[in-house]
C-alpha cells in the first residue's frame, strides 16, 4: 500500500506549476518510484511553458512593411510578352455601356475591357520589352476630357509607336497626344504616325526631340504647326497644306512627299 506524505499539500486552480512544485518538494518523503514520476512530470510542464514563452517572443508587434499599392494599377500589361505586341485601344458602346477595350490587332481578340464609368483615375496600358505599336481609336466625350479618366500609354523598352487615323486636329508632344478633345498621356513612345480625314486638320508637333513623326493630312488643305524641338518629321499630303513655324524653332524635316506646301512664318497669336 502506498504511503501518504505527512502534512497536507495545498493547491490552487490558478497556479498549477506552484502546486506541482510543492508536491515535488514534499515528495522527498515518498517512495523513490513516485518521486521519480513527479520530478519527470514537473520537468515536462516546465519545458512546455518554456516553449510557450519562447514562441511568444518571436511574434513582433511592430508595424509590418506592406507592399506599396498606391501605384497606378495597369489596365493591361504586356510586360511578360516574349515578343513585340500590336495593340488597338478603342472605346465602344456595348448594351448602352461605354467600354474601353484593348485588342490584339491582328487577331481581333479582346485582351481586356472595362466600363469607362468605373474609372476614377488614369488607366495605364503597358507595352512589352520590344518595339510595340499602339493604335488609338478613341473618340469619346468621357475619356481624357478632364483631369481623370485619362489613358497612359507606356511603351517600355524598344522603339515604340503610336498610330492614329481620325478626322480631327492633333497635338503631339513627348508626354501626350491630343486627338480632338481626347488627351492620351505618353511614356517611352518614340514614333508617331498621324493621319487626318477629309476635313482641314491642324497637326501641331513640339517637344518631340529625338523622335520621329509621319503626318498625313489626307483630304483638304491642312495646317502643320511646329513648335520648338519638333524632332524628325515626314509630311505626306496629296492635297497640299500650310507650314506654320513658331519663332526660334528647331527641328528636322525627314522629307516632304507628294505635297504642295506654302510656308506661313507668322508669329503665334
Amino acid at each position: 500500500m502506498m504511503e501518504r506524505p505527512s502534512g497536507s499539500i495545498k493547491t490552487t486552480k490558478n497556479s498549477h506549476n506552484r502546486s506541482l512544485l510543492v508536491l515535488v518538494k514534499k515528495s522527498m518523503k515518498l517512495r523513490p518510484w513516485l518521486k521519480s514520476v513527479l520530478w519527470d512530470l514537473f520537468g515536462v510542464r516546465s519545458r512546455m511553458n518554456s516553449r510557450r514563452h519562447s514562441s511568444s517572443r518571436i511574434v513582433s508587434l511592430a508595424p509590418q512593411s506592406l507592399e506599396d499599392r498606391t501605384l497606378l494599377a495597369a489596365f493591361y500589361t504586356a510586360a511578360t510578352s516574349a515578343t513585340a505586341v500590336d495593340l488597338t485601344v478603342r472605346n465602344v458602346v456595348v448594351s448602352g455601356v461605354e467600354q474601353l477595350q484593348v485588342i490584339q490587332t491582328q487577331s481581333g481578340v479582346i485582351l481586356t475591357f472595362g466600363a469607362v464609368s468605373s474609372f476614377t483615375t488614369d488607366v495605364s496600358i503597358l507595352g512589352s520589352g520590344f518595339s510595340d505599336v499602339f493604335r488609338l481609336e478613341i473618340d469619346s466625350a468621357n475619356i481624357g476630357t478632364s483631369a481623370t479618366k485619362q489613358i497612359l500609354l507606356d511603351g517600355g523598352s524598344g522603339t515604340d509607336s503610336i498610330v492614329v487615323q481620325r478626322n480631327s486636329d492633333m497635338n503631339l508632344t513627348g508626354t501626350k497626344i491630343q486627338v480632338g478633345s481626347n488627351l492620351i498621356k505618353l511614356s517611352s513612345v518614340e514614333s508617331a504616325s498621324l493621319t487626318g480625314g477629309n476635313g482641314a486638320q491642324v497637326f501641331d508637333v513640339s517637344d518631340w526631340s529625338d523622335r520621329t513623326a509621319t503626318l498625313n493630312g489626307a483630304g483638304a488643305e491642312d495646317t502643320y504647326r511646329f513648335g520648338n524641338n519638333w524632332g524628325k518629321v515626314t509630311i505626306t499630303d496629296p492635297a497640299g497644306g500650310v507650314l506654320d513655324f513658331l519663332p526660334q524653332f528647331r527641328g528636322n524635316f525627314q522629307s516632304v512627299r507628294r505635297a504642295t506646301l506654302r510656308a506661313d512664318m507668322k508669329s503665334p497669336v
